[in-house]
């Protein structure tokens, strides 16, 4: 386990920073994908949302790991909006 100490809040930081970010930036999203190509705006949200998990799973670093839920949850958030 990377974060022994911090196994009891875990599962806390993971799912607080991805909830925040999903849910403050799906307005900002949909407004931006109006605005932009619908194919590009879904490339780049496929790409980093690849590349946060990617990150999240390897980090030892609980700051990182933090932020890596946070962007997972932008991106996660900027897929949903062109595909409607």
């Amino acid at each position: 386990m990377a974060f022994p100490d911090l196994a009891p809040i875990f599962g806390i930081v993971a799912s607080l920073m991805f909830s925040i970010a999903y849910s403050s930036s799906n307005i900002f999203m949909s407004a931006l994908s109006t605005k932009w190509n619908k194919r590009a705006m879904l490339a780049v949200a496929i790409f980093g949302f690849t590349c946060t998990t990617l990150v999240s799973g390897a980090t030892s670093s609980l700051l990182l790991f933090a932020t890596m839920r946070f962007m997972y949850g932008v991106f996660a958030s900027a897929i949903n909006t062109p595909i409607y």
